[in-house]
């Protein structure tokens, strides 16, 4: 899981969703401060299904972030972000 998306660029929020049969990937999700932020169609292999739309806010995750977080490689790609 990216749980440091926010930390080397500018973001103030990131957003992913949440498919309804993926218990085990959303709790961990959840587990690192993605709070639930509407419902969205997604196209899927069993057709549109709703997906629950999960957002980690950057003061949320600097105030749960964990002092062993790393992050590599994004100077090579900053531009990608837009950062």
């Amino acid at each position: 899981m990216d749980a440091a998306p926010l930390a080397g660029v500018r973001a103030v929020v990131h957003a992913v969703p949440s498919h309804p049969d993926n218990g085990p990937s959303n709790a961990v999700t959840r587990g690192l401060g993605y709070r639930e932020d509407g419902m969205e169609p997604m196209l899927s292999g069993a057709g549109t299904v709703e997906v629950t739309r999960l957002v980690l806010r950057r003061e949320d995750w600097w105030s749960r972030r964990r002092a062993d977080t790393a992050l590599s490689g994004l100077e090579a790609c900053r531009d990608l972000f837009g950062a």
